[in-house]
């Protein structure tokens, strides 16, 4: 499944939306789904609009955070019985990296355990209103790891 999912979202029209949704929500985090087959569901990232109903329970806003609302959740766990799964959630690292941080791996993995064991994390790494790369991470032996990793492209934010 892994070796097969990380050609789909290397294809050029894969990568090159995902890049496209980092750059337009550039300097905001942005977050979607991608599918089996490459198709992608672009999320609205909601942590803004948690953050102002629950203060004290987030601290990130969307300039260095991201949250799926309630009903990408619903459509995430619904797709993972059908024909079509979600394979990957994907965010981008505003002026950051690629790198699975240790709030990503929180998030993936509460008390250690992936919440949803067959999904990869992808990260888009942005610097300076440019893509610089994006990385796609698994859980591998009770630990996130890299298993494909591509360069940016010369796309500047809107």
């Amino acid at each position: 499944m892994i070796s097969r999912f990380c050609a789909t979202w290397r294809r050029d029209a894969v990568r090159d939306a995902l890049f496209d949704h980092a750059l337009r929500e550039y300097p905001r985090e942005c977050c979607g789904l991608i599918h089996e087959s490459g198709k992608i569901r672009r999320c609205e990232n909601a942590i803004d609009e948690w953050r102002r109903s629950e203060p004290a329970a987030f601290d990130r806003s969307s300039r260095d955070g991201y949250a799926l609302g309630f009903a990408d959740l619903q459509y995430l766990i619904d797709s993972l019985a059908g024909p079509d799964p979600v394979r990957a959630v994907y965010h981008s690292h505003p002026d950051g990296s690629t790198g699975f941080s240790a709030t990503d791996r929180a998030m993936a993995a509460p008390d250690g355990e992936p919440a949803y064991r067959q999904l990869c994390y992808l990260v888009i790494g942005c610097q300076d209103r440019r893509v610089t790369g994006a990385e796609l991470y698994f859980m591998v032996e009770r630990e996130y790891q890299s298993v494909s990793r591509i360069g940016g492209q010369a796309g500047t934010a809107r």
